[in-house]
C-alpha cells in the first residue's frame, strides 16, 4: 500500500481519503501517513472507529526535516451498527 502524503494537501480532504482507505483495509493491514502537522493525530482519533486500529508513535523522518511518519494498523473490521428503530404500527 502506498503511503498517504499529507505534506502539501488540504487536511479535511486528506482525512476523507484516510477514512476511505481505512474502510478498504483488511484486518492486519497497515497504512503509512507522511505529514508536517502533528495536529492531525487528534483529528485521526476522532474520525477513525474507536478500537479498530493501532496507531504507532509519529516519528520525525530526519533531523533536518519537520516531516513525520505515522503508521495505522487495522486491528479488526468494523461491525455494522444495528438499527434500533422499531417500525411503528400502521394507523387505520
Amino acid at each position: 500500500m502506498d503511503p498517504i502524503d499529507l505534506r502539501e494537501t488540504i487536511i479535511p480532504f486528506s482525512l476523507l481519503e484516510i477514512i476511505n482507505q481505512f474502510k478498504q483495509m483488511r484486518q492486519g493491514d497497515t497504512m503509512e501517513i507522511l505529514g508536517i502537522e502533528r495536529d492531525i493525530v487528534p483529528d485521526l482519533k476522532r474520525v477513525l472507529p474507536s478500537g479498530a486500529y493501532r496507531m504507532s508513535n509519529a516519528d520525525i523522518m530526519n533531523a533536518d526535516s519537520l516531516y513525520f511518519r505515522l503508521w495505522i494498523t487495522k486491528t479488526h473490521d468494523q461491525q455494522k451498527e444495528k438499527c434500533h428503530v422499531r417500525s411503528r404500527p400502521e394507523q387505520p
